[in-house]
């Protein structure tokens, strides 16, 4: 996916600065937009982020780690040694609660 930097209006930069004055020609340029396709859209930050959450197991209570894309990456016994893991490996941690 390739996105490219806009040249930006005043008008889109006062609404950004005050979102309840959006003028037409902003919500315009918002729906021109061309939106990902659902596969690039499921491959964004499948190298970069990892959700961590926790989860029971038998009684017991551990963390799995899933790839931005929802597979199983692991299983650790505390959030801790789950991001520690994860940042050295270069991926950034996400909880999900």
């Amino acid at each position: 996916m390739c996105i490219t930097a806009l040249p930006r209006s005043d008008a889109y930069i006062e609404s950004i600065a005050n979102p309840s004055r959006q003028t037409e020609e902003v919500i315009m340029l918002s729906a021109t937009l061309p939106l990902p396709a659902a596969e690039e859209f499921a491959q964004f930050g499948i190298l970069e982020h990892a959700y961590v959450k926790r989860a029971k197991r038998r009684g017991s209570t551990s963390v799995t780690v899933h790839a931005a894309d929802g597979s199983f990456l692991g299983r650790f016994p505390s959030r801790d040694v789950a991001f520690a893991a994860l940042r050295l490996n270069d991926m950034e941690p996400l909880s999900v609660h």
